[in-house]
């Protein structure tokens, strides 16, 4: 997700509505929720690709080097 773009909360509420009455899940690629995660994650991963997330040890260094320079 870009930095430009707004999660939209009250649609994300609306189809976790629609997911939990109908019973379908609301993880994974089509849940309600994979937009707040995708953010979250994109947001952890930026954290990791700056100098000083280099050092957290969240992730070794090579695979920061791998994820960062692709």
């Amino acid at each position: 997700m870009r930095k430009d773009e707004q999660l939209d909360y009250e649609q994300m509420k609306q189809k976790a509505l629609e997911q939990l009455r109908s019973g379908k899940s609301l993880y994974g690629k089509d849940g309600a929720f994979a937009p707040l995660l995708k953010s979250f994650l994109d947001s952890a991963l930026e954290a990791e690709c700056t100098p000083p997330g280099f050092r957290t040890g969240l992730l070794t260094r090579i695979q920061i080097y791998n994820i960062c320079s692709n």
